[in-house]
């Protein structure tokens, strides 16, 4: 995660659910300001494992998602297309893609988002899964004042297969 100026980043929440059998779930939000000023990356992940390949993934799935504003008011808007990146671990080294979030940013409620999802089977299987979102953002009253946000779960392969029982974790900071 980075932030810029006088901006601070901090986790909204942190969710994980490891262990066989799966699925494993992984989510990780970063918010920065408060209402009008709030801007926001978020980075999930889903994975399940393979029932003949105990500890790795057979089916994985990401959802990355950006957005702007409260209660119908937004300070900043999207300074650019979010970048995103699904990648796996298959025999020791990681594969993948990096593209630009498609489509355009939609409101839904009081707020706007920019958001995708994409996932599938892979083979073989994996054993780890990642993903990172990224998004940079201006102040409409002061475009050269442009904060960045990127999300991905730390350290790089935090959604590891590993044999069970399911482990749970939660941080509301």
């Amino acid at each position: 995660m980075l932030s810029v100026g006088t901006y601070m980043a901090q986790a909204d929440s942190y969710y994980a659910k490891v262990g066989y059998p799966g699925a494993d779930e992984f989510c990780y939000c970063i918010h920065i300001g408060d209402y009008a000023d709030d801007t926001w990356a978020t980075l999930g992940m889903i994975a399940h494992y393979d029932p003949y390949e105990n500890y790795s993934y057979s089916w994985v799935y990401w959802i990355w998602d950006t957005g702007v504003g409260w209660n119908d008011q937004h300070n900043y808007w999207f300074n650019d297309t979010p970048e995103c990146t699904c990648a796996y671990d298959q025999y020791g080294w990681w594969s993948g893609d990096v593209f630009d979030m498609p489509g355009e940013p939609q409101k839904i409620g009081d707020r706007w988002y920019w958001d995708y999802e994409n996932g599938g089977s892979i083979s073989p299987s994996a054993n780890k899964i990642s993903g990172v979102v990224y998004e940079s953002f201006y102040e409409e009253g002061n475009p050269t004042n442009i904060h960045y946000i990127g999300v991905q779960p730390s350290p790089v392969n935090q959604l590891t297969a590993q044999e069970g029982p399911p482990v749970y974790y939660y941080d509301p900071s």
